[in-house]
């Protein structure tokens, strides 16, 4: 497992005085340690470029891909449950990734606290594939090379809608080696995946890699949701004539069929107990995604230029049943294109700096459709239909320069100004005439930080960042830019090559944090409302801290502990849309902000059994905790909480063990996940009767893995 802590931290009281770690006190820890086994190097690009992780100042952890297969882990929730500071809102098996972008896309995100909640809003967690802001897809962890998740607004290199932080998912690319591999999955609800990879040089300039995977296994409720039916396929061509110049070139296809997130009712118990409903079965749930990307590196001499683009298109059909109706929700149209342009210093000297330009658009249809269930067989006829047009665009012109002063003392300022324009129409009713709004957005984000190296192993850092996530409209009604002011102090220590001791303080500042709210509408007063973004100020501070110890050759133990502050530090006052009255006071000043656990613990534990013909046994166990938490905004939570959107304290333990044999060209994998069982709430559906989706069951699997 290649996760090497890099939060930064609270770590050791010294460190904040100005001792460095590794010296005096720890000395004969480090020299002890020596021949113990060593950590690895991790190289990560959090910062546009490559650098080793405990230089980089910026809490950002790095998970490595094989880790990931070799675990099991299929899902953004799992793969993210470790990371301090993290909690994935949206359910977890394909077709189940409800988000702000669209059915299929990444799930939404809450880092620190910050999580999203409305819709028609950019993620508060940038997230990407490759480098390319990721709108769909799914089924992607297949021949990764390892994902990156930096904590902390990163307003300035990734731009709006990064205000908690980015999360990159990097794959493999192409190499001049011939290497094939495959592998077979079978586990619990009948679950078959197969999973093949091919990586041909086709000269000595141009090599070609292609890989995909497919898995399906039947619901884990007893009506069948949460059944999985996905196809995914990944295409990418490299052409690297030298280290001047390298063009590539991919192409990724993802398909799903599964049945969709089932949904827990709550009308007589506030706490799930299993994974049993009494709504019927619905459809299977249809998501398409296609991406096509580039990426062009050129070294020009006095700095190296790199253009990034992509294309990607979602299309969706989901449906949700409660007791009340029956919901389609359809996304015929979801449409994106990217376009970066950076041009980076290329010489070692006391100046580095970085500046580009970037673009984006989408284009995003939804309509709303409730109506009384289908019967077997029978056709939907909806009561009526709520269809939004949602059309943003976006462009940024950003820059960073880090200025050494000596060899240990380095200050870093990074500006952009952005410029986003919103088209969106609105109609509700069948055959109803589309009404039309938009508007232009523009605002500016900076950094400053000063980073000192107090030894060679010991690097300690504090900065100020800006970020916001755009205003908007839900439904016709302009939403406030959401905005934040971060204040953070960290450390990053490495001892001898056997511990990483990573850690920070942080201290959040948000001028208006955006959460969903619904209003009756006049029109339909049985259905449901017409849902706003209401807009309140936050205030968030909290501590993380991340070890990594090589305990031996053999053994290794990470330890990730979190403790968080969020409250909203003011009353919201809802404006109806329909006659511009008061609709509602809101007394949320003092109350928890969702998605913030004020304490959260992870850790996991490795051991290698190494046999004397070559071949070893690998024994890998995780476990994660957390204190209570609300699971979204709600005006019931205010001032007391509604326990509909409470979830208690849980706890979650996974494990895998990995046989390898002595020729490294196969292995055999046992996983199990969740292996306590423990079902929780990820997010509240309709709470007029509540209904909620929840986490996985425990499901094992075994897997059997070929590499050529």
């Amino acid at each position: 497992m290649k996760r090497l802590g890099s939060v930064p931290a609270l770590a050791a009281a010294g460190l904040i005085c100005g001792l460095p770690i590794g010296h005096g006190a720890l000395a004969a820890t480090q020299d002890s340690a020596a021949d113990a086994g060593t950590l690895e190097e991790v190289i990560v690009t959090a910062e546009r470029r490559s650098v080793d992780l405990q230089k980089v100042a910026v809490a950002v952890t790095a998970i490595d891909g094989a880790d990931l297969e070799q675990r099991g882990v299929d899902s953004v929730a799992e793969a993210l449950q470790n990371v301090p500071g993290v909690v994935v809102q949206g359910i977890t098996d394909g077709p189940s990734q409800q988000s702000v972008q669209g059915a299929g896309g990444p799930p939404n995100i809450s880092i620190r606290g910050l999580g999203t909640s409305a819709v028609n809003t950019a993620g508060s967690v940038a997230i990407y594939e490759d480098g390319v802001l990721l709108q769909g897809g799914g089924s992607n962890f297949y021949d990764m090379s390892r994902v990156e998740v930096l904590r902390g607004p990163q307003g300035t290199l990734y731009g709006r809608g990064a205000t908690a932080g980015a999360v990159n998912f990097i794959t493999n690319d192409p190499q001049q080696d011939f290497e094939a591999s495959g592998k077979v999955t079978f586990g619990s609800f009948n679950l078959v995946g197969t999973q093949g990879m091919v990586n041909i040089p086709l000269t000595d300039t141009l090599a070609i890699r292609a890989a995909y995977n497919q898995a399906r296994h039947d619901g884990y409720f007893n009506n069948g949701w949460s059944s999985e039916d996905d196809v995914g396929a990944r295409v990418k061509a490299l052409f690297k004539p030298g280290d001047d110049f390298s063009l590539l070139l991919g192409y990724t296809d993802y398909r799903s069929n599964g049945s969709g997130p089932g949904q827990v009712p709550l009308a007589t118990n506030a706490e799930p107990s299993d994974w049993t409903t009494d709504l019927a079965g619905g459809a299977s749930d249809v998501i398409g995604y296609r991406k096509v990307y580039t990426d062009v590196e050129a070294n020009l001499g006095f700095a190296r230029l790199t253009y990034l683009g992509s294309y990607q298109t979602t299309h969706s059909d989901w449906a949700a049943q409660g007791s009340f109706a029956y919901l389609d929700i359809t996304q015929p149209i979801n449409q994106t294109w990217t376009n970066e342009l950076r041009l980076a210093s290329s010489t070692d000297s006391r100046l580095t700096w970085q500046a580009g330009v970037y673009a984006y658009q989408n284009r995003l249809e939804t309509a709303y459709q409730p109506g009384p269930a289908p019967t077997a067989g029978g056709v939907f006829t909806p009561f009526f239909i709520y269809a939004q047009r949602f059309h943003p665009r976006s462009l940024g012109l950003f820059g960073e320069a880090t200025f050494a002063f000596t060899d240990q003392t380095r200050a870093t300022l990074g500006l952009r100004e952005t410029r986003d324009h919103v088209d969106v129409a609105f109609a509700a009713g069948v055959g109803a005439a589309f009404t039309r709004s938009s508007t232009d957005i523009n605002h500016f984000d900076w950094k400053a930080r000063v980073e000192h190296d107090l030894a060679s192993n010991n690097l300690l850092y504090g900065s100020i960042t800006t970020g916001y996530r755009p205003g908007t409209y839900t439904n016709n009604i302009l939403n406030r830019n959401e905005t934040v002011h971060a204040y953070e102090v960290g450390s990053k220590n490495q001892v001898g090559n056997t511990m990483t001791l990573n850690g920070a303080v942080f201290y959040y500042d948000y001028g208006g944090f955006q959460e969903p709210y619904s209003i009756p509408n006049p029109a339909h007063p049985t259905y449901g409302g017409v849902g706003l973004t209401v807009v309140v100020p936050a205030r968030f501070y909290g501590a993380e801290l991340e070890a990594t110890i090589k305990l031996s050759a053999n053994d290794k133990l990470t330890l990730s502990p979190t403790w968080l502050h969020a409250t909203y530090t003011s009353n919201i006052t809802v404006i109806s849309p329909f006659d511009g009255s008061v609709y509602a006071n809101v007394q949320s000043d003092g109350g928890a902000v969702p998605t913030a656990p004020k304490f959260g613990v992870s850790g996991s534990y490795e051991h290698d059994f190494v046999f004397s013909n070559g071949s070893a046994l690998k024994w890998e166990a995780d476990a994660h905790y957390q204190t209570s938490q609300l699971t979204d905004y709600d005006t019931s939570n205010y001032p007391s909480t509604n326990p509909v959107f409470q979830q208690g304290a849980y706890a979650i333990a996974n494990s895998a063990l990995t046989y390898t044999g002595s020729s490294g060209k196969y292995s055999l994998s046992a996983y199990g996940r969740n292996l306590f069982n423990k079902i929780y709430k990820v997010t509240v559906y309709n709470p007029q009767p509540p209904y909620v989706f929840v986490d996985d069951p425990r499901t094992f699997g075994v897997s059997l893995a070929v590499k050529l």
